[in-house]
């Protein structure tokens, strides 16, 4: 990365630059854009117009949503169009070219403020000094500028677009909404709005206007949308749809949070589960596997893919998943639940018991361990032990046990009369 493509960035003159600068991840250039804009400037700054517009329009050709070449090209065309005079504009171009090596910016404002008391009534002008202002200690300052361009051409979406920016980092934000809306009225398809919109209704809490956002900015171009945000926005409308038991939206969602960021584990798990809600365990094990490859120790995975396993009678690959989240989560009830019954499904009692005496241990409202300790010791014949588990369960049933109590009522006082019958002569067969 070039000095002069740093000197950019840092003073506003690229917007996927000042994109990527925000999210502190490297610089990035997928059009190779950046030498093309600086040389627009260059070749504007020499009063080059015909080369410039040439340049500016190639930008804006290979990137649309370059705001800052798309706001050059139109200062480009309006001296070609002659709405402002060359020399004037060549003025600003110079004042820029001078930022972007490294110059005095208060001596290029004051050249560009020289060229706005002769073109007060031209609005480009005042856009470029309000972008300048904005990367000064008090960013506000630019908020008068963006009014004056607004006002003198109320039609150039951009100037709606670049004020509502502001207003967001400087957290008004039904202010920024309505700006937002404004220059969506003007450009219903213009991708950096949609994407901070998106972002703003995230932060409002209005997860679906987020989301039909943000899908279409999706549409437009994946690449522009790789951001840190969206993928949390996405994985969050996912859990919305999850929590809702919708696992088609939910999919959907997590397959959008994947197309932003496929290196965090997160949306990998939480698609897992929905594909897993939706029986299709397949699919659910393979977004499983490529979460803990993400992230080894995530003990929630190994969980989730233990059911998956379970449901699909994969009873050793289960209690493998179960016994490695355990390591992880040495308090979660939920193993030792799934645990106890696989364990109990294959006859493995002590192992059961065991296991289902650790969810009581770390679930002190939990009512269904009685019933399966009782079950188990009833299976060994221990039935003086098991009696007392199950009067236990019978004492505080679970609200869902309604169907099971009275096959236990039953099977208490069997075991109660054998008992009895035991105390009094001697030992039968079994209850």
């Amino acid at each position: 990365m070039t000095m002069k493509t740093v000197a950019i960035a840092l003073c506003s003159l690229l917007t996927y630059a000042l994109f990527a600068q925000h999210k502190n991840i490297p610089l990035q250039d997928p059009y190779d854009v950046f030498p093309l804009f600086y040389k627009g400037i260059e070749s504007a700054a020499d009063g080059k117009w015909d080369t410039a517009h040439r340049q500016f329009q190639t930008v804006v050709n290979k990137v649309s949503w370059h705001l800052d070449a798309a706001l050059c090209l139109t200062i480009c065309e309006d001296v070609r169009g002659k709405r402002i005079k060359p020399n004037s504009a060549q003025d600003v171009f110079q004042a820029l070219n001078a930022i972007s090596n490294g110059q005095d910016t208060s001596r290029a404002l004051n050249q560009i403020n020289r060229m706005i008391s002769v073109h007060s009534d031209y609005f480009g002008f005042y856009l470029i000094r309000a972008k300048i202002y904005e990367k000064l200690p008090h960013p506000e300052q630019a908020l008068p500028d963006f009014d004056r361009a607004i006002a003198l051409q109320p039609d150039y979406a951009l100037s709606f677009h670049f004020r509502g920016r502001l207003l967001f980092d400087l957290h008004r934000r039904e202010e920024a909404l309505q700006d937002f809306h404004q220059t969506l009225r003007l450009h219903p398809r213009h991708l950096p709005t949609l994407v901070r919109r998106g972002i703003l209704y995230a932060e409002l809490d209005s997860l679906q206007a987020a989301y039909e956002d943000l899908k279409l900015a999706m549409h437009i171009s994946a690449i522009y949308t790789k951001d840190f945000r969206l993928v949390e926005i996405f994985n969050r409308v996912g859990l919305h749809y999850l929590n809702r038991q919708n696992n088609v939206q939910a999919v959907e969602a997590f397959d959008w949070a994947i197309e932003v960021d496929d290196t965090w584990s997160e949306p990998f798990l939480n698609r897992g589960i929905a594909e897993r809600n939706q029986n299709d365990y397949t699919r659910a094990i393979a977004d499983f596997d490529q979460a803990i490859v993400l992230d080894s120790s995530l003990a929630s995975a190994y969980y989730h893919r233990a059911l998956a396993h379970k449901a699909n009678q994969n009873l050793q690959a289960a209690e493998r998943d179960l016994q490695t989240s355990a390591r992880w989560e040495a308090t979660d009830p939920r193993i030792y639940q799934n645990l106890g019954e696989l364990y109990f499904a294959q006859g493995r009692d002590d192992e059961a018991i065991l296991a289902f005496k650790k969810v009581q241990q770390f679930d002190e409202n939990d009512r269904w361990a009685n019933y399966w300790i009782g079950f188990a010791l009833d299976r060994q014949k221990d039935y003086r032990r098991a009696i007392h588990y199950y009067r236990a369960f019978l004492e505080a049933p679970p609200p869902d046990a309604a169907r099971f109590i009275k096959r236990i009522q039953r099977r208490a006082e069997q075991i109660n009369q054998w008992i009895t019958r035991e105390n009094q002569a001697g030992l039968p067969k079994s209850p």
